[in-house]
């Protein structure tokens, strides 16, 4: 037939010939009509697992974002859903101050030196429970307490802590305050905090990076001595070491010098830490182990004196509140000598 001629030609000049129309007989229509319902219902089938295709994605997505915002948060220190932070404070605001541990004051406070912290979004570390270890012996007895750091609002540092139930800063101040009932306690900062002053607590504006300022600051008390300091500053590794060397012949024989965040921010560790880094000296934690290692603190360091800290340093702990791995301990635990030597 001419088609054939034709197509015949058109298969050797182009590769393409005519359609052949459809067979019209009833047998080749149903036939026909069979398939379409057969892609159809493949098609729709298709569809479904595309759709649970992306739920099954969707799913997924939120299983990781949520792993991931607990991770950040586990990084950070312990976290806890606000109304089930509610209700563990609730349970505790009728209880007497005498009757609850130093946990449970530093919840109640706002600070992050507990288990709740000042908010949902600041978590806690955790480090009253390595804390109170060391000083239920000394809740009433009348000791003098010296922390470094206040986390108060000012001009010279952002306080990013003083917020939620810690909103005017002070709140481990305040945790020191209601948990040694006898104690006198003094506080230093670079912002000033003369809204937590009364009784018992005494606030000073000093610069801890500056030997001269913690100077005039001691010249100022007179000849007080600390049974307990707690360094919750700049977290710097040479302002941490620059207080321990000017503070620790303040300190009373037998007595006890905290420091907290010690953090890989020193020569070496790569700048990590907002405004903490210093290229200048190790980090606090290898300068320290260093010395409990092999009696020598390792170098360059920053410690003033550090023959008088040799002398006079009987024990140096640390201890991981938060997460257990290589070099992550959080936190620093130092006895002072009952005397010269040892």
């Amino acid at each position: 037939m001419w088609k054939d001629s034709v197509n015949s030609v058109l298969r050797s000049t182009t590769g393409y010939e005519l359609r052949r129309p459809v067979d019209a007989t009833p047998g080749a229509t149903a036939d026909t009509a069979r398939e379409r319902k057969a892609q159809a219902a493949r098609l729709r089938a298709v569809r479904r697992r595309a759709r649970a295709l992306r739920q099954a994605n969707q799913r997924l997505r939120e299983r990781v974002e949520a792993a991931e915002q607990t991770a950040r948060l586990s990084h950070r220190g312990i976290s806890m859903p606000a109304d089930q932070a509610e209700r563990a404070l609730a349970e505790l605001r009728p209880i007497p101050s005498e009757r609850l541990s130093l946990t449970d004051i530093a919840n109640l406070e706002g600070t992050d030196k507990g288990t709740i912290g000042p908010s949902e979004e600041w978590p806690a570390h955790n480090y009253t429970d390595v804390y109170g270890a060391y000083l239920a012996p000394w809740r009433d007895r009348s000791i003098t307490i010296l922390e470094i750091g206040l986390g108060v609002p000012g001009d010279a540092w952002e306080a990013q802590i003083a917020h939620g139930r810690n909103e005017q800063g002070g709140g481990s101040l305040r945790a020191w305050y209601g948990y040694f009932p006898h104690a006198r306690i003094y506080g230093v900062d670079i912002n000033p905090a003369t809204h937590l002053d009364n009784d018992r607590i005494s606030t000073h504006v000093v610069d801890q990076g500056d030997p001269a300022a913690i100077a005039a600051f001691l010249a100022s008390i007179g000849e007080v001595e600390f049974d307990l300091v707690v360094d919750d500053g700049s977290h710097r590794p040479d302002h941490q070491q620059i207080t321990l060397g000017c503070l620790l012949p303040r300190v009373r024989a037998g007595g006890l010098y905290l420091i907290e965040d010690l953090l890989s921010n020193g020569r070496g560790d790569g700048g990590r830490g907002r405004r903490s880094y210093s290229a200048d000296v190790l980090n606090t934690r290898r300068v320290l182990d260093r010395f409990r290692l092999h009696g020598a603190f390792a170098e360059p360091h920053a410690i003033v004196d550090p023959d008088y800290c040799a002398a006079h340093i009987a024990e140096i702990t640390f201890h991981v509140p938060r997460r257990a791995a290589p070099h992550t301990e959080a936190v620093c635990a130092i006895r002072k000598s009952a005397g010269p030597g040892q």
